[in-house]
Formats: structure tokens, C-alpha cells, sequence
């Protein structure tokens, strides 16, 4: 038997009275189904507890969700594990692009449901690091998933500075303040994850920001502008 789990509304049109308060709240609880089976699927895909925010927006009939999966493993080994092909299952379409099972819940996820959900931000908690990825454009993190743990992967080497340092923050991805922001260009080319990543270091107790040019495989030390 299938659930329907339930999650609050912040915009709703009517208000409904608390009470136990004295005030009323703009609350209401709408119906998610197959949301559990969602997440027991994220948590069997990469081996992970997972934890879900919602946020609804009544005006658009849309969900954001905010994802973090903590992993009980370092970085290193599910990279090893994901070229191994057993971690993240993952296929190679035509296109030769990288898809994993993520993009394929959120569409099952989106047909049983007469409400639009999207992933606005994913972040894999591991032991040493966690790595947070924001979107840049419709179902964009469900699409782009298994390409930007294959490019970690590929830029391991680069962004731990030879393997002798770890950042503890890793932000995917970041824009330069004078790089031109194009919402219709990032659709077109969707490169805007392979740019430029934002890292957190722990460099002798202080915290050390420094940006990550993909392109270059060099770090540097500058503001970091974050954008979804």
C-alpha cells in the first residue's frame, strides 16, 4: 500500500487558527505520494541516510526540495566504488552523456503527483568533506548528478592540491561577480556546473576560501559568489 506523506504549505489562501497560541498561521498540509518511496530510493542508490525539506508554493503548484545524504565513507571511496560502477548506479545514453537513477525518481516521483517537484540543492555529507550542489535550471542537479560525481572524480587530484589537502566544503557550482549570468545560456550549453567550484579549507585553524577553475585544474584565492 502506497503513503502519501504530507508537508506544509506557507502560502496558503486561507489561515488556520492555532489555539494553543492565540494567532493564526498561514499552514496547510498537502499530500505527497510515493515522496517515501523517493527517499528510501536515494538512500539504496547511495548507500546513505537521507534527510528532506520541502517547501511548497501554492501560487506556482511546486515543491522545492532541499536534500542532504549523509554517508558513513570518505569521498575517495565512493569515487572508487562509483568507477567500479556499484556506487550511484548510473547509465551512458546516446548522447554520451552521464544519467543516474536521480533523475529517474524525480520524474516517476513528478507523474504521480499533480504538484511539480525539483531538487533546489543536494549536498552529500561524507567523513571528511561534503560537496553541495545547487540548481541551475529545471530538474538540473537530477540531470547533471552522475556527470558532476564522474568530473570529482576526475579533478580529485587538483582540488586536494596532490593529495595532501582536503577541503572540508565543496560548492557546486559558483560564478565569477563579473561573469556574465545568462539563465538561457546556462540552458543552452549547461556548462555552468564545469566552471568554476567554490572549496572551504582548513589552512592552520583559519578558514580558507579559494575558487577551483575546472577548466584550468588551478585553485585561487578569491571571494566566492554563490548563486542557485
Amino acid at each position: 500500500m502506497k503513503r502519501k506523506l504530507l508537508f506544509i504549505s506557507h502560502m496558503s489562501s486561507f489561515n488556520k487558527k492555532n489555539s494553543k497560541l492565540g494567532f493564526t498561521t498561514p499552514k496547510t498540509f498537502e499530500a505527497a505520494i510515493g515522496l517515501d518511496e523517493f527517499i528510501n530510493r536515494l538512500e539504496r542508490d547511495f548507500f546513505g541516510t537521507v534527510r528532506l525539506n520541502c517547501k511548497y508554493d501554492a501560487l506556482s503548484n511546486k515543491v522545492d526540495m532541499v536534500i542532504y545524504i549523509h554517508l558513513n565513507f570518505q569521498l575517495l571511496d565512493c569515487l572508487r566504488h562509483f568507477n567500479n560502477g556499484d556506487w550511484v548506479e548510473v547509465a551512458i545514453p546516446k548522447d554520451n552523456s552521464i544519467a543516474c537513477n536521480l533523475d529517474k525518481s524525480l520524474r516517476e516521483l513528478n507523474a504521480k503527483n499533480g504538484i511539480k517537484f525539483d531538487i533546489s540543492e543536494l549536498s552529500l555529507h561524507f567523513e571528511e568533506t561534503t560537496v553541495i550542489v545547487s540548481r541551475l535550471y529545471e530538474r538540473s542537479i537530477a540531470k547533471q548528478m552522475g556527470k558532476i560525481i564522474s568530473v570529482i572524480g576526475q579533478h580529485y587530484v587538483y582540488f586536494t592540491k596532490g593529495l595532501t589537502e582536503m577541503p572540508y566544503e565543496i560548492f557546486v557550482p559558483v560564478f565569477e561577480d563579473d561573469m556574465p549570468i545568462a539563465g538561457n545560456q546556462l540552458k543552452k550549453n549547461k556548462s555552468g556546473y564545469f566552471d568554476y567550484w567554490g572549496l572551504y579549507y582548513d589552512y592552520e585553524h583559519q578558514h580558507q576560501a579559494m575558487i577551483y577553475s575546472l577548466r584550468k585544474k588551478k585553485l585561487y584565492q578569491e571571494d566566492l559568489f554563490l548563486f542557485e
